[in-house]
């Protein structure tokens, strides 16, 4: 939990003036004692009540002062109990947490000094909110002990009564500010109606002390007033770290979801994966066994990889470093893709899915097919998920513009499924929400799709409207821009069957079924299990592999190859390996005059990584865990190039 700015850690303008004006104070005392002696006493007297004024200013900005770290030690008794999920360490965090209930209870006790007066409006409230933070201390305690146990469901729900005590912490450091700010009013009154009756007694002194008093007295306004600017300052300051506090609340607590809500997202797949691989290592399977856990283990692996992809996707967008492309492309394919992709999950599920134009479509625009296509996956999917029973419809239509204007293509994913109320329709674009918790416990998800598939689209120079009702189902409209359209790239009848995806599927790259390698493979690869996964894929399409185990020894069997006039296809390069690794391997064969084509092979597959890769020297880039038909189609793209280049 993040610690809140002191609302006096930087001194106001009427602060200044306080200052200013108590050391103008000095000089007109000095003045005074210059006036006429009958009016001496007189003079004295009214200094004596500015100087009163002036002190209760002082203690009152000391009680803000002592307040402020009163509310600041509050607050930090809070963040071990937020901070378990986050460092994983119980011990750190109840010894962080026993630190600040100390630290508390030494301000308290040297607070508890400035408001001894049986008459203060906070005298006793501090015992309250030590009271309160003894109550924090123990759940947090019980959190730890829940976490520690595996009990995290638990903890997740003893974090809902942490919350209303840090609530209660909230508004009783408020009701502290507030007496304080009350007292003042009520000291500083006393002293301005003694100031005023001094101002009329004045009125009937000599010239002299007329002079001075009115001076003093005028000066005693300009201090209240000052001291009235620095308390309502000091008061706007509070609000503001009362505002901060619970920005910093709401902010821990989505987070506390989120890492929740992910820890149960890939702990659920990695069950899967990790029992039926036990399950194959029992003696005994029938043939149909062994592939329905392979098929278990696959499934459940690919929607492992997809909740990665999620949340990398969303730290580019977020990151500002999402980039689209504008190529033209077949809007009426990519449909078809995305429903030979998902009519086999709807076809589980018992919904029916289909697609439907509603007049002309273009053949050809321009955007960026590959995020088009992952905005339209995530709304199926989406809607998929929630439908129970019925189907998804996909109705696409085309607005082409005009004449010197862009067009807009609309496509609408309509559902029968839960449906959502107003208030869940306004959460359901947020990163890491669902429509509520409920939600997430029965349908699972990251909670990223929605929000990523909006970020897409607006970057496509469109956007996501939805509309819904509970129990009627969603309909979510999907527009991008397509850029301007030719009149004769207008489908009049378009149909899925004249569009449909060609046997190399999506991606463009050839299947396995058809790929064929015919040359000699170098495959750099530190790990014993991909080294075997690897290796056999590129066998069993063709190629003559041969397999080292750092880059240092890739440097060395590459330029060994070409000076024995048999070089490799292609160099597979796994950019972090023990010795000496893919990036200084790659420069190495570089700096050496190696001119074959090296493809970083490599997990890193965040923003900038591809950069970092084709810096170095590599050509081409692929990601772990690799594509059987990716990775075949990619080698053999480069042996045909280095061939042509060789001939």
């Amino acid at each position: 939990m993040s610690s809140p700015a002191s609302p006096a850690s930087a001194p106001s303008r009427a602060d200044r003036s306080i200052r200013t004006l108590t050391r103008t104070h000095a000089a007109l005392v000095a003045l005074t004692s210059a006036a006429l002696a009958g009016s001496l006493a007189l003079a004295m007297w009214a200094s004596a009540a500015l100087g009163r004024t002036v002190e209760a200013g002082r203690a009152h900005a000391a009680e803000l002062g002592a307040l402020n770290r009163v509310a600041r030690a509050a607050m930090e008794v809070a963040a071990p109990g937020k901070r378990v999920f986050e460092t994983y360490d119980t011990d750190a965090e109840a010894q962080r947490l026993d630190r600040a209930l100390a630290r508390f209870d030494r301000i308290r006790v040297d607070a508890d000094a400035l408001f001894s007066r049986a008459d203060h409006p906070v005298h006793g409230s501090l015992e309250a909110l030590a009271h309160t933070l003894e109550q924090i201390g123990s759940e947090a305690r019980a959190v730890f002990g829940d976490f520690e146990a595996g009990e995290y469901e638990a903890a997740n729900a003893r974090l809902a009564t942490l919350d209303g005590l840090y609530s209660a912490v909230s508004e009783q450091v408020d009701g502290l500010f507030e007496g304080v700010l009350t007292d003042r009013e009520r000291r500083l009154g006393a002293e301005a109606d003694r100031a005023r009756w001094l101002s009329r007694v004045a009125a009937t002194a000599s010239l002299g002390a007329v002079v001075v008093l009115v001076l003093i007295a005028l000066h005693g306004r300009r201090v209240s007033r000052a001291l009235a600017r620095a308390a309502a300052d000091q008061a706007e300051r509070v609000r503001a770290l009362a505002e901060a506090n619970r920005r910093a609340e709401a902010a821990n607590r989505a987070k506390s979801v989120f890492l929740a809500n992910m820890s149960h997202e890939i702990r659920t797949p990695m069950t899967a994966i990790l029992g039926y691989a036990d399950v194959l290592l029992e003696p005994g399977h029938s043939p149909s066994d062994t592939v329905d856990a392979i098929g278990v283990i696959r499934r459940n692996g690919r929607h492992l990889l997809a909740i990665i992809n999620d949340i990398l996707d969303i730290s580019k967008i977020e990151a500002g470093r999402l980039t689209v492309e504008r190529v033209e492309c077949n809007p009426i394919q990519i449909l078809s893709e995305v429903y030979s992709l998902m009519h086999v999950r709807a076809e589980e599920k018992g919904l029916a899915l289909g697609v439907e134009f509603v007049g002309p479509i273009p053949s050809r625009i321009r955007t960026d097919p590959t995020r088009f296509r992952q905005a339209l996956l995530n709304l199926v999917g989406n809607a998929i998920k929630f439908t129970e029973a019925g189907g998804v419809r996909l109705v696409a239509s085309c607005d082409t513009g005009g004449p010197g204007r862009d067009g807009r293509l609309r496509i609408q994913v309509i559902d029968t499924g839960v449906g959502m109320t107003p208030d869940q329709i306004e959460r359901v674009f947020e990163p890491f929400t669902q429509a509520d918790a409920s939600t997430t416990r029965r349908f699972g998800g990251t909670g990223l799709g929605l929000c990523i598939a909006q970020r897409l689209a607006r970057a496509l120079g469109g956007d996501i409207e939805v509309d819904s009702e509970p129990g009627r189902g969603s309909e979510f409209v999907l527009t991008v821009d397509t850029g301007p359209i030719e009149a004769s790239s207008m489908d009049p009848n378009p149909s899925l069957t004249a569009a449909a995806p060609t046997a190399a599927g999506p991606s463009g790259t050839q299947g396995p079924a058809r790929a064929a390698l015919t040359g000699r493979v170098l495959l750099a690869e530190d790990g014993p299990d991909n080294q075997r996964l690897i290796s056999h894929i590129l066998r069993k399409a063709g190629a003559d592999v041969t397999v080292v185990e750092n880059g240092a020894l890739a440097v060395e069997s590459a330029l060994a190859a070409r000076a024995s006039g048999a070089p490799f296809g292609v160099v597979l390069m796994d950019m972090q390996m023990p010795v000496m690794d893919g990036y200084a391997a790659t420069s190495t064969l570089r700096r050496k005059g190696y001119t074959g084509p090296i493809v970083a092979l490599t997990a890193h597959a965040m923003t900038g990584d591809r950069d970092k890769c084709l810096a170095a020297g590599c050509d081409d880039y692929i990601t772990k865990p690799v594509d059987r038909g990716e990775l075949i189609g990619l080698c053999a793209e480069h042996m045909r190039r280095a061939g042509r280049a060789a001939a």
